[in-house]
């Protein structure tokens, strides 16, 4: 194998041009003719015996090179990479290929490769920190929500109405046919959730215990099961039981009912204390994100959409892992969202690109102050994961390998210097509006209408 040259395009791309001798591309279409034999025949021969030769003869001198290419231009591809010390950050892609009458093969592998970082200022970063505030009304909300959760469920002998809870049958059916999901029997639902069909729930508002009626409900357009969406459907109706949410007085008796307090007063100062607490977790995670939002678009690094890409599976998996959890299909998730695989990738995209030059400037920055972690660290890493997920050490070792638990203290490590260097900045700063983005757009493509013109 021979690397006749080496090219570094956008989007950190690296291009290989790999050329194979003849005795190296023949030795690869002998694979590939004995890995094949067995399924050839040709008349005058039994199954499997004729020599390649002669198959090439019949079929073309090329018949084995797609089988040859497959089996070998990874590996090669990947012999070059190592020895231009090249890291590889996506799936490879391959072209070009070309087959000289004098035998061999030469092509090109097309390599996404982490890119070359240029890093901006990470000491003495400015970004906006939101005040620490908690007022009586988020206290009040608290209380109202623990009321809430310790409502009781009494029945009624009246018309259903927005907030009641109700029992009932329901069956649905589209052009008369009963469709799959549209079922269920002894169902409780809360009036006012938004959790069926919009248009469903409203029209049970106004009947009682024990009636049977029939409603009419159009499916959005845009909903997740292409068989129903936009479909005029009708739902049979049984309502079994209704029941209206009677709160709790808000006074001493329910502080020591829901909590450790004996006195109303206590428990709203513990509601408070922890609303404080965790507004002041959300303050300094905002701060974080803007400082190293700030540090990242700083940096110079011509990224490749592979690792883009690769963010977004992550993203996906773990939904899926968290769904399957749960006990629910990932598929059945984005349909009961309403939503398809690649719209819900969409979503997460910005966020996806964010988090991968959040991570590329804090690597470089953990090179540049030389982080490494201890023995200690990683120990106690380990630790408080296995702690975390109530898992063994040995069994969180075995599935999370060291080098990761590594790579993310360091990382860790190196967001605290930014974070412990930067200046906390009381001025909240302007949001864009659209004309704003817009104006902004236009300067961009200004700019680069520009640059082009330039280059010309």
């Amino acid at each position: 194998m021979v690397v006749k040259n080496v090219e570094k395009k956008e989007k950190s791309i690296v291009d290989i041009t790999i050329e194979l001798s003849t005795e190296e591309f023949d030795a690869e279409v002998e694979k590939a003719y004995r890995k094949s034999k067995n399924r050839i025949s040709i008349p005058g021969f039994r199954k499997g015996k004729a020599p390649r030769k002669m198959v090439e003869r019949m079929y073309g001198r090329m018949y084995f090179y797609e089988d040859a290419v497959e089996q070998c231009c990874p590996r090669f591809a990947a012999e070059a990479a190592e020895g231009e010390k090249l890291k590889a950050v996506g799936d490879y892609s391959y072209s070009n290929f070309d087959f000289p009458d004098e035998g061999g093969c030469v092509y090109t592998v097309s390599i996404p490769v982490y890119p070359e970082v240029e890093l901006g200022e990470y000491k003495g970063v400015e970004a906006y920190k939101p005040p620490v505030t908690v007022e009586d009304e988020d206290i009040d909300r608290q209380l109202q929500s623990m009321r809430e959760r310790n409502a009781r469920q009494v029945p009624v002998e009246r018309e259903v109405a927005l907030d009641d809870i109700i029992n009932l049958d329901f069956e649905g059916f589209c052009d008369g046919v009963a469709f799959s999901g549209g079922k269920a029997e002894k169902q409780n639902l809360t009036i006012g959730s938004g959790m069926f069909v919009p248009g469903f729930e409203e029209q049970l508002i106004g009947h009682k215990a024990g009636d049977e009626f029939t409603i009419d409900v159009k499916f959005p357009e845009d909903y997740g099961n292409e068989e129903l969406a936009g479909k005029d459907t009708k739902f049979n109706i049984k309502i079994h039981e209704v029941k209206e949410k009677q709160l709790p007085e808000l006074d001493n008796e329910f502080a020591k009912d829901v909590s450790e307090y004996d006195t109303l007063e206590e428990l709203r100062e513990s509601i408070k204390n922890n609303l404080t607490e965790a507004a002041q977790k959300e303050s300094d995670n905002q701060f974080r994100s803007a400082l190293l939002k700030k540090v990242a678009s700083d940096m110079k690094a011509d990224i490749p959409d592979a690792m883009f890409e690769s963010r977004l599976d992550q993203i996906v998996e773990r939904y899926a892992m968290d769904m399957q959890y749960q006990g629910m299909a990932f598929e059945q998730f984005l349909q009961y969202m309403n939503t398809t695989l690649e719209q819900f990738r969409e979503r997460f995209r910005s966020s996806a690109e964010d988090q991968v030059k959040v991570d590329i400037a804090l690597s470089k920055i953990a090179d540049t102050e030389e982080i490494q972690p201890t023995d200690e660290e990683i120990d106690k890493e380990y630790a408080d994961l296995a702690e975390t997920y109530q898992m063994k050490e040995e069994e969180i070792k075995s599935r999370l390998p060291k080098e990761t638990v590594i790579a993310d203290l360091r990382l860790e490590k190196a967001a605290k210097i930014v974070v412990d260097n930067a200046v906390a900045s009381e001025i909240k700063p302007e949001e864009p509006t659209p004309d704003t983005k817009a104006a902004e757009n236009e300067t961009k493509e200004q700019s680069a209408q520009t640059e082009d013109e330039k280059a010309e």
